[in-house]
Order: C-alpha cells, then sequence, then structure tokens
C-alpha cells in the first residue's frame, strides 16, 4: 500500500468511530487556546480557516470566542458529528481535504489544525496554508503528545501488555513520536511565513481502565492492528490497570508551534 493509499485508510478509520473519538479523545489546555488567541489577535468576527476539524473538538474554544470558522473535515460522520455538536455557532463545515478544498486566497486571520497536520501533503500543504492567510495573519498547528509513563507498578504492567501483544507499537508507551511532523523545519522553509515560534504546555490526565481503553481504540496505530490483536492488547491493558490500583496517569505535552504570514513585500522574512 502507497503512502496516499495509506493516509486515506487510517483517516477512514477516524470516521469509523466519530462518536468515540469525540468522547474519549482529550482536550487541548486552555492556556495553548489562549496563546493561539493572543499572538493571532483573534477575537469575535475573525474568519478561522480549519484543517481536519474531526467531531469539532479544537473547533469548540475558537467557536465560543465568537470566531467564525470554516472546517474541512474528509470524513462524512466526523463531520456530520462536526456540524451537530457546534450547531449555533458561526461554523460551517466543508466535507473535504485540504488538497481537494478550492482555495480562498487571503480570506483567513488563521489557519489552525489540531492533530491533524501530518494527514496533509507536506508538499503542498504549508505553500497552500499560506496563500490562504491574508498578509499578517497566523498558522497554528497543535497536539498532545503523550509522554514516557512514570516508574510506577501500574505503567510497567501495561507496558508488559504491549510487549506481549502488540511489540510494534512499544515505541508509543516511551513516549515516542508520534503523529508528528517537523513542522518547525517545514514552516521555516516556505517563503510564505516569517520565522516559526513553538511552546509546550504540560498536563496530566488520570484514567481508570475503560475510558483509557477507549481512548486507544481512537489512535490510528491501534486501529491498524488486527482485530484480534487489538482486542487482545486492549483486554491486556484493562487487567493491568485494574490489577495496579485501578488508575493510570498520562503526562501530555501540547505542543504548539505558530508562524505569521509574511507581509505583502515580504519585508519580515
Amino acid at each position: 500500500m502507497d503512502l496516499e493509499a495509506q493516509r486515506r485508510s487510517l483517516g477512514a478509520s477516524f470516521d469509523a468511530i466519530a462518536a468515540l473519538y469525540d468522547e474519549a479523545r482529550p482536550r487541548h489546555p486552555e492556556a495553548l487556546v489562549e496563546h493561539v488567541v493572543r499572538t493571532a489577535g483573534i477575537g469575535p468576527g475573525s474568519a478561522l480557516l480549519e484543517i481536519g476539524a474531526g467531531p469539532g473538538i479544537a473547533t469548540r474554544p475558537f467557536a465560543e470566542r465568537g470566531c467564525e470558522i470554516t472546517c474541512l473535515e474528509p470524513g462524512a460522520a466526523l463531520a456530520a458529528r462536526c456540524r451537530s455538536q457546534l450547531s449555533g455557532y458561526p461554523v460551517r463545515v466543508l466535507e473535504t481535504t485540504f488538497e481537494a478544498w478550492p482555495l480562498e486566497p487571503q480570506a483567513f486571520d488563521l489557519v489552525f489544525a489540531a492533530q491533524a497536520f501530518h494527514w496533509t501533503d507536506p508538499a503542498t500543504a504549508y505553500d497552500r496554508a499560506a496563500s490562504a492567510l491574508r498578509p499578517g495573519g497566523w498558522i497554528a498547528i497543535f497536539g498532545n503528545m503523550p509522554l514516557a509513563p512514570p516508574e510506577t507498578d501500574v505503567a510497567r504492567a501495561v507496558q508488559e501488555a504491549y510487549a506481549r501483544h502488540a511489540s510494534s507499537l512499544s515505541d508509543r508507551r516511551l513516549g515516542k513520536a508520534h503523529g508528528h511532523g517537523d513542522y518547525a523545519l517545514r514552516l521555516s522553509e516556505c517563503a510564505g511565513f516569517e520565522a516559526p515560534q513553538a511552546r509546550v504546555f504540560p498536563w496530566q490526565a488520570r484514567y481508570e481502565a475503560e475510558p483509557y481503553t477507549r481512548l486507544l481504540t481512537t489512535h490510528s496505530d491501534h486501529q491498524a492492528l488486527d482485530a484480534d490483536v487489538r482486542a487482545a492488547l486492549l483486554a491486556a491493558v484493562r487487567r493491568a490497570i485494574d490489577e495496579h490500583g485501578g488508575v493510570y496517569e498520562v503526562h501530555y505535552e501540547a505542543r504548539l508551534w505558530m508562524a505569521r504570514r509574511v507581509d505583502e513585500r515580504g519585508a519580515d522574512r
């Protein structure tokens, strides 16, 4: 399977679990959202473009601030859930990929993507994002990254479950990056943007066994497992948590990359 076919297949796996994805996925820290709002200077009436909106998890905090948002989401079920969850807000949801979307030049104050920009084509996505922005507008790419777990009995038991049932995913449990590109480098190479800035927002979440395994089900690398392998892995993870206190703590970093669109002369480049 070529890379593009693999991307389409994994993307479709999210659409098949749209409701679960919306319910189980963690939200992004309020401090991150506030930093984007302040840096980009957006507020009521600002025009935003979201790439890969999914069920609208990252859309909502900007919609609640009165921003007018165009959401691009290729999955029919995810797009429908996004519309339903954000009805009443100034949000339009278009069922399309970023690549297929008819570009609206210099129409937006902010282009953003949460847990989604790595699904775009890096050969064109940065230039298209710059073209969609008004001069002086901003791009914001962000997502939650689970870190290596602390050395606890429950963490060791969960790691053993991966070693037994899905050793190919063991790096995920050790905090290795999955689903994040080299955004700073790509942004710095794009002539449409000024030098990028990066910020990190640490936070933690505590999960009981069932919510945690539901969360794992929403990750593309777990979706790609054989159904029998995935079932055995999740049962082992659930058992590991239940047998070691019933709670699994996950340490996250919400990572944010932002860059400003150059002005019309490119004088700030």
